[in-house]
């Protein structure tokens, strides 16, 4: 019984867990029956571990029972469930023409970071990443017109997340 593939999943994500049992006449992966025929069993259940079903290390655990007629086999899996973060801050919201901001990265479980403007299709800004996190203010490029910046955050997981800031230019009256 494993989860496949072996790694970190997201919160509110779903992932396999996988069983392949001989000598089994009946099989279940937490509680749901997979496939069995002459002594053997196999088959997977997705599932999707939620806030409640993590225990402190941020497991959550699930159990594969086989029965052959003689007393049950039990083999638990665990599923490593992370809660990244990617989140973007500038220190103002509104700007003259030609003006920066200071923008502030924060993330969490990640392993990569890169802030990209809306208003400027060339504009690539890879963020530290140190232990997971990220979080060393930098400059942004000159604003012209509305920007919204966007930091796009590799995770553990293999998956991305992201994290946007509006910046505006002041009003003019």
């Amino acid at each position: 019984c494993a989860q496949s593939p072996q790694k970190d999943i997201i919160l509110g994500s779903s992932a396999s867990i996988q069983l392949s049992a001989s000598s089994a006449t009946s099989c279940k992966i937490n509680g749901t029956p997979v496939t069995c025929s002459g002594g053997s069993c196999s088959g997977s259940v997705s599932v999707t571990p939620q806030q409640s079903d993590l225990d402190g290390s941020s497991n959550a655990n699930y159990l594969c029972d086989c029965f052959n007629n003689s007393p049950e086999t039990q083999q638990p899996v665990s599923i490593h469930v992370i809660q990244p973060t990617c989140n973007l801050t500038a220190d103002k919201t509104h700007v003259g023409s030609g003006g920066t901001v200071t923008l502030t990265p924060s993330g969490t479980q990640i392993t990569s970071c890169k802030v990209t403007s809306s208003s400027n299709a060339q504009y690539s800004h890879s963020v530290t990443v140190s232990s997971g996190s990220c979080t060393t203010p930098f400059t942004s490029p000159a604003i012209t017109g509305q920007t919204t910046f966007t930091m796009t955050c590799g995770t553990t997981a293999g998956t991305n997340i992201t994290g946007h800031v509006l910046v505006d230019l002041n009003p003019q009256f």
